[in-house]
């Protein structure tokens, strides 16, 4: 099925083009899918987040901020990385090197389990990985902001092109009468 949707030359007063568009794309993804009951649309819409009110929605967004600045403050409180193992100081102790001094992560006991190299790794490497991640997301959030901006944008030429299509359509009939007029007094000039 055609995801693509065709944009309408003129949008009712206080239209959300943005809204729309996305609600266009995910009706046409489900009903791809198969999915063609009212219910099942509107369960695909809500699974979207489309069905919140702009308060609510705002309010996610504002906690997902809030969130994602306590993940990074957290991560830069934390010593700095890479961490690495010391058994100098202890089975299983970790602590950073890269200073003048050693500054001590503690005893990290993985155990011997099927995952424990991968809590490991995990482990280890998260100093280093957070930041990277919250960056990236910053880094996405502003993607998606620019491109939400030139979507309007382009919404915007769109509806100024539909109504001027629309004003020469109205104008062909007034063209094509005063052709006809123009034709009639050149003949009665004759």
């Amino acid at each position: 099925m055609n995801t693509q949707t065709t944009h309408p030359t003129n949008s009712p007063a206080g239209a959300n083009p943005k809204l729309i568009d996305t609600a266009a794309y995910v009706i046409a993804a489900a009903m791809a899918q198969g999915n063609r009951e009212a219910y099942s649309l509107a369960f695909t819409l809500d699974a979207a987040g489309l069905l919140q009110s702009p308060e609510t929605a705002a309010e996610y967004e504002a906690i997902a901020e809030q969130r994602l600045t306590e993940i990074l403050a957290r991560a830069n409180a934390a010593t700095p990385g890479p961490w690495e193992e010391c058994p100098s100081y202890g089975k299983h102790f970790y602590a950073y090197l890269g200073g003048s001094y050693l500054r001590g992560v503690g005893t990290l006991e993985f155990g011997d389990g099927e995952d424990a190299d991968a809590d490991r790794a995990f482990t280890l490497h998260a100093r280093e990985d957070i930041p990277t991640l919250v960056a990236e997301v910053v880094a996405l959030r502003a993607r998606v902001t620019e491109v939400e901006t030139d979507n309007a944008e382009l919404h915007a030429l769109i509806a100024r092109l539909g109504a001027r299509a629309e004003q020469r359509h109205l104008m062909d009939p007034l063209d094509h009468v005063l052709e006809h007029l123009a034709d009639a007094a050149e003949v009665t000039a004759l």
